[in-house]
């Protein structure tokens, strides 16, 4: 029984977190569409600590890093 319930929680527990990281990135997609936001300055208003692992979690979820979004995104 105690099995079963470490299972549903964990099931559970990577979905929510699936959930949270992409609402990070669709908000940093956002943030970064904004001219005056750099990438550094996106990972700390989303909260992350280390720009290297934002990126990793960027390009991991969208397939580019999040410099070639914002080039990608930009409104000449």
């Amino acid at each position: 029984m105690f099995y079963l319930g470490v299972n549903y929680v964990l099931r559970h527990t990577l979905i929510l977190s699936k959930i949270l990281i992409n609402f990070f990135i669709t908000e940093a997609k956002v943030l970064l569409a904004n001219p005056q936001n750099n990438v550094a300055d996106v990972c700390f208003q989303l909260g992350f600590e280390d720009p290297s692992y934002f990126s990793r979690v960027f390009k991991k979820i969208t397939g580019m890093s999040p410099s070639q979004y914002k080039k990608s995104v930009k409104i000449d």
